[in-house]
């Protein structure tokens, strides 16, 4: 599926610039600062990138779709202001077949105990939520790339119900012609 207007690369690397800084800042902020006396004469903590979580440290609130879509509004309409209403509304089209394409691979990569293939299959939606705007749909699918497929499954649900909601909020109201 293919815009049919031109797209202003301009304004669309301005937004990504701009989500992406703020993505970045948001990490920042939530890097618990390390108190002086610790770890002065211990060696430093092996990172763990590869760290799989066996259960979604994910609060409720965090998973109700009201509250998603009031925390990445602002950034989804900037977007949706600096590419325009056409313009997005094609991007996010693209967007939601993706999403339902990559939530679909989740779900079936957690039925068949798949790490890699589920790792794989939230990156990729987690990229592209981040692209629109959806931050806080995105940090959720971050948890999700980081779990065992055995604890994968309620999150996978619970997003399919979080962009349900997204996708009906932001769906293009199409006019209809009077015959």
């Amino acid at each position: 599926y293919y815009p049919t207007t031109p797209v202003n690369w301009t304004a669309l690397e301005g937004a990504l610039a701009r989500h992406t800084r703020s993505a970045r800042e948001a990490e920042d902020a939530a890097t618990p600062a390390v108190p002086a006396h610790v770890g002065r004469d211990a060696p430093a903590a092996p990172s763990s990138p590869g760290r799989v979580r066996s259960a979604p440290p994910t609060a409720a609130a965090d998973l109700d779709p009201a509250r998603v879509l009031a925390t990445d509004a602002d950034k989804v309409d900037a977007t949706r202001v600096d590419l325009g209403d056409e313009a997005f509304h094609e991007i996010a089209n693209i967007f939601w077949s993706k999403c339902a394409t990559d939530l679909a691979a989740c779900r079936d990569a957690a039925e068949r105990q798949d790490l890699a293939a589920l790792r794989a299959a939230a990156h990729s939606l987690k990229g592209a939520s981040g692209s629109l705007g959806f931050e806080a749909l995105a940090a959720l699918v971050d948890r999700l790339q980081h779990l065992h497929p055995d604890a994968a499954l309620g999150l996978v649900e619970a997003l399919e119900r979080i962009t349900a909601h997204l996708r009906s909020h932001y769906q293009p109201v199409r006019a209809t012609s009077a015959g």
